[in-house]
């Protein structure tokens, strides 16, 4: 996937003042809150828990905009969409598809703090 669908670098630079150790900061924390986010969403949408799912995406669609991180705000935004529409047909597809947008974000925000 092209960088600029992963997150918008220039962007998170401009966002943090070009402020390397603050972002790997903030890396830092999106990273164990991502984890605890994405096994309450298994969990959710295993369980057919809408109200869950929808905020935990909700949550999680937030934390990855505060790295302009395209692909991974636009799945997180449709689970949290069939979470409030109570549709959680394709759910699982959407969910594995953010598994792998994260991991990408996750790898190339680690890139960019030099970790």
């Amino acid at each position: 996937m092209p960088m600029k669908d992963i997150f918008h670098r220039d962007d998170l630079l401009e966002e943090y003042d070009e402020d390397l150790e603050m972002i790997a900061h903030v890396v830092g924390i999106f990273e164990r809150d991502c984890d605890a986010r994405m096994e309450r969403i298994r969990d959710s949408i295993d369980n057919g828990d809408h109200h869950t799912l929808m905020q935990e995406a909700h949550a999680l669609k937030g934390g990855t905009g505060n790295f302009f991180a395209v692909a991974s705000y636009g799945l997180a935004g449709e689970l949290e969409s069939m979470g409030r529409d109570g549709n959680c047909e394709n759910a699982e597809s959407v969910f594995q598809s953010l598994m792998t947008a994260l991991s990408e974000l996750r790898a190339a925000l680690r890139e960019l703090v030099g970790e």
